[in-house]
């Protein structure tokens, strides 16, 4: 009995030296452990920071806040910005009506010539000529003559140089409607012209993927795979035949008419009604498509009041598409950019904050026809 009472006396003086002595090294070292923990190296806390910080920077950022004010949240990955074409190759001269023309000197008044520059990149497949309203005459009689013929390319060709040369008001009118249906008929359709050097056939390879395809072409991956009627297109087949259009579009806003042209590459495609800023706040000049958000949110500056992605009350609409300055009133001016509207009634006026707003079904379908980094925007007078 004795001797278990003894070594339980020893047991316990041995128990309080350790902890006497762990209590010292805690008191020691605390200086050290302190500063450890301040510098985040314990393990545990970092990971709890971390998580924090992930979270933070996850957090989805409503945008834009202006109408005029491109997205602000952390950017997706896009095509590598093009060389941008020397002030040389862009519009350098306007008409009184607003319309680019590279020889002012022509036996018709301005204001009884519609022409448009299509703002492309370079290099195009489709050279631009010169104004001569006598030689536009006659491509456009020759362009209507092979349109009855069913000579769709032929058409096409001649109608669309007509265009650029100078038109009379009737005949533009006339040549705009024929090459919208050309449009519709030989590029956003599944039809390929043969000799259609904007359209071709690919038959797909071993690793290929509608987004590959759709980067090398210059157009977006949501066109090509309504081009081609794809129902998934996350999932071609190999051995199947894809419809490839040579991009990029680009397109031309005219602030007298509320227009805006778009093109493929140089060729015209199609007109549409736009709304501008109120008092001419709309810069006219050259831009880059810079981003796209679709179902973005909004801050109004003026009131502070914001609507969430999914409001039906927003009044940016559906879809945003990022423009960025580089020439001209436009050069260096951030924030402005094209997007939808909840009033179509206000298209054809000027009474945005400086954007660009479009009716509904035509900023969705203008959505995929701009691409970022690709398409060039010019807004004339």
């Amino acid at each position: 009995m004795y001797s278990m009472r003894h070594r339980r006396r020893n047991m316990r003086k041995v128990v309080g030296v350790l902890l006497l002595a762990g209590a010292g090294a805690v008191v020691w070292n605390w200086p050290m452990i302190r500063e450890s923990a301040r510098q985040g190296s314990l393990s545990p806390l970092a990971g709890l920071v971390a998580s924090s910080d992930q979270q933070s920077a996850l957090r989805k950022v409503d945008t834009p806040t202006h109408p005029s004010s491109p997205p602000t949240a952390s950017p997706r990955p896009t095509l590598e910005p093009p060389r941008l074409s020397t002030p040389s190759t862009l519009p350098a001269k306007k008409s009184t009506d607003g319309l680019t023309v590279s020889n002012p000197s022509t036996t018709l008044p301005p204001s009884t010539i519609f022409r448009i520059t299509a703002p492309t990149s370079q290099p195009s497949s489709i050279p631009v000529p010169a104004i001569d309203p006598a030689k536009a005459t006659a491509d456009f009689q020759a362009g209507m003559e092979a349109l009855k013929g069913e000579h769709l390319l032929e058409a096409r060709e001649r109608l669309n140089r007509a265009l650029h040369q100078g038109l009379t008001l009737a005949d533009a009118k006339t040549a705009r409607q024929a090459l919208t249906d050309l449009a519709d008929k030989t590029v956003l359709s599944k039809t390929v012209v043969k000799g259609d050097t904007l359209c071709s056939w690919h038959s797909v390879k071993a690793g290929d993927t509608l987004g590959k395809l759709a980067r090398r072409c210059k157009i977006s991956e949501p066109l090509l795979a309504d081009i081609n009627t794809l129902g998934n297109r996350h999932l071609i087949r190999e051995g199947s035949r894809i419809k490839l259009i040579e991009g990029p579009f680009h397109a031309n806003i005219n602030k007298r008419d509320h227009e805006m042209h778009v093109y493929l590459q140089g060729l015209y495609v199609r007109t549409i009604p736009v709304a501008l800023g109120e008092g001419g706040s709309t810069p006219a000049g050259t831009w880059k498509v810079a981003n796209q958000l679709a179902n973005p949110g909004w801050t109004d500056p003026r009131t502070g009041k914001r609507w969430h992605p999914d409001d039906p009350a927003n009044p940016i609409g559906e879809y945003w598409i990022g423009l960025q300055g580089i020439d001209g009133e436009a050069a260096g001016q951030p924030g402005y950019g094209i997007h939808g509207t909840i009033e179509p009634d206000t298209i054809g006026k000027d009474v945005s904050m400086g954007c660009i707003r479009l009716g509904t079904a035509d900023v969705a379908w203008a959505y995929k026809l701009l691409l970022p980094n690709q398409s060039i925007v010019t807004i004339t007078e």
